[in-house]
């Protein structure tokens, strides 16, 4: 499943590259949750010259920099990582202020913590994309989460199977909505057996992002990227990880 993961976003990163792709133009993206900078070799293959990477997590932010520093990647790369506490503080540290691409992989859940903080970010998404710009993502979404079968115990809704266990708030909350995600034998979350999270509503995502003059262009589910391509015989899943790794979409949105 992680793998397939992984070629999902090479996927999303290497199409929304198209154009910078075919004018030689030198690409930069900011990375809103780096993590351990899983995706280092993803923008090296995708032709990205210039990244920004930005984490709340300080030991992520040195495992992005141990990973570049081994890397040997193809060409020679400009790529940063930084550590603080917002996005708006970064940008307000370094260089570039606007990007071609900005990209939150596995990570737009955090900021579902409250309308302001999404909106906030979002905002600032937009004004630091450059016209034509793209912004992309991968997320559990909602939508399909709720199509679950749950148990309802403590005011929690709960699901699990061989593959993956969700506690969820019993609530209808847009925002706020808490998540307890764990995931069978995956390196997502570290150290950590669970991640903390907030259940995403792309309808809700798609309004604001209307609203900040950012333009819907693609909405995919993990399920149809698995049945292009060969996909089902590359990376071959039993029924309760597809389950988990079906409950997940794309998302490309253009600044207009």
């Amino acid at each position: 499943m992680r793998k397939f993961h992984n070629k999902v976003k090479t996927n999303l990163i290497y199409d929304s590259n198209y154009l910078n792709r075919k004018t030689g133009i030198p690409v930069s993206l900011l990375d809103i949750g780096v993590g351990r900078g899983g995706d280092i070799f993803k923008w090296d293959k995708c032709n990205i010259h210039e990244v920004v990477g930005y984490d709340i997590d300080e030991q992520y932010i040195k495992e992005c920099n141990e990973r570049l520093c081994t890397a040997n990647l193809n060409c020679k790369r400009n790529y940063k990582f930084y550590c603080c506490p917002s996005i708006d503080i970064l940008l307000q540290k370094q260089p570039v202020k606007i990007f071609d691409i900005v990209s939150c992989q596995f990570a737009i859940h955090y900021f579902f913590k409250s309308e302001q903080t999404i909106v906030s970010l979002l905002r600032t998404i937009s004004n630091c994309l450059k016209k034509d710009g793209k912004f992309i993502g991968t997320f559990m979404d909602g939508d399909s989460i709720l199509k679950l079968k749950f148990e309802t115990q403590d005011d929690k809704l709960h699901f699990k199977n061989s593959s993956f266990l969700l506690n969820i708030d019993n609530t209808t909350n847009t925002y706020g909505r808490k998540m307890d995600v764990y995931i069978a034998d995956t390196l997502y979350f570290g150290e950590k057996s669970v991640s903390n999270e907030y259940l995403v509503s792309f309808k809700t995502l798609y309004n604001i992002c209307n609203n900040l003059n950012l333009k819907l262009v693609k909405y995919k589910p993990f399920i149809e990227y698995y049945k292009n391509h060969n996909n089902e015989k590359i990376f071959v899943m039993d029924e309760d990880h597809k389950q988990c790794s079906f409950l997940y979409s794309s998302f490309e949105f253009m600044k207009i």
